[in-house]
């Protein structure tokens, strides 16, 4: 099941739109598109995937998803009524700058940077903003503006203890350069190499250290083992094979470097509670049968 590019109305339009949207279920839709898209559930239950994180959502669920990242909500068929949500779609030449070139906008673009993975604020903030989002579609232009503009500050400002990432490093773009620093060039030869079998001694060699010396340094920089942090990069590229591919199970397992599909299955049950093959079928009694052959 590959994620289907779906333009917004802003090539030739707005550099962004907002709906408010009353529809009778939130259909499955695997997609992504190139603008910024902000989603505040306002009245609605159902499953929200982004990238290879799957989550329950509920009323209140604000979320901020970055341009190239799929995403889909599907709400529960057995809840019936209306379901509703405001979105706004928007892209940086909203800005008369690049807001990297903005050093006043540093918040901003920390914010705008954590998209690529998908940003979940917490039920707080979504109170917060949820009266700002909901007047918008009925503001003039103008003052529909300003109000984002306020939003964005808003929103730029949370601490990051109050946002969670939604989805694996895997599913961000590409662009960013490689830093120097030693932790950065380990994960950037880690999130390039997983699916090979790959050593502690190895990654050590990369930044001169002892194994030994080596472990303590991982362990500080990231809050995780060596082993643990692999496994999370194998188990997110297996699970977006799970969900975009028809592959056979041990075929993903081989393709996210793990060395035997016994491994793999108590590693992705450790990680996601769950089976892979049960997680396949769950993600797919989301989807409308005419996307099952897809």
């Amino acid at each position: 099941m590959q994620p289907f590019l779906r333009e917004p109305p802003l090539g030739r339009g707005p550099f962004f739109s907002v709906w408010h949207r009353h529809e009778e279920q939130i259909p499955f839709a695997w997609h992504y598109h190139e603008a910024f898209e902000l989603t505040l559930i306002v009245q609605s239950q159902g499953r929200r995937l982004v990238g290879d994180g799957e989550a329950a959502y509920e009323n209140g669920d604000l979320v901020l998803i970055g341009p190239g990242l799929p995403h889909t909500y599907a709400s529960d068929p057995a809840k019936k009524g209306v379901h509703e949500q405001v979105v706004v779609h928007f892209d940086r030449r909203l800005f008369a700058q690049d807001p990297q070139e903005v050093p006043e906008l540093g918040s901003l673009n920390s914010m705008l940077a954590g998209a690529t993975r998908g940003t979940h604020f917490g039920a707080a903030v979504a109170k917060r903003v949820a009266p700002m989002m909901l007047r918008m579609p009925k503001e003039r232009p103008l003052i529909r503006l300003a109000t984002f503009f306020e939003l964005l500050d808003l929103l730029s400002e949370v601490p990051s203890k109050s946002r969670q990432a939604l989805s694996g490093t895997s599913y961000g773009p590409a662009s960013t350069p490689i830093n120097v620093q030693p932790i950065t060039r380990v994960t950037k030869f880690l999130e390039q190499n997983f699916q090979r079998q790959i050593s502690p001694m190895q990654a050590a060699r990369l930044v001169a250290m002892s194994p030994s010396a080596f472990s303590r340094f991982f362990k500080k920089a990231t809050g995780r083992t060596f082993v643990s942090y692999v496994n999370e990069l194998r188990i997110r590229h297996a699970s977006r094979l799970l969900l975009e591919t028809d592959r056979g199970i041990s075929d993903i397992a081989s393709a996210s470097g793990f060395p035997n599909i016994s491994y793999f299955n108590r590693r992705f049950m450790a990680a996601k509670s769950t089976k892979p093959s049960a997680y396949r079928e769950g993600i797919r009694k989301l989807r409308p049968t005419i996307l099952r052959s897809s």
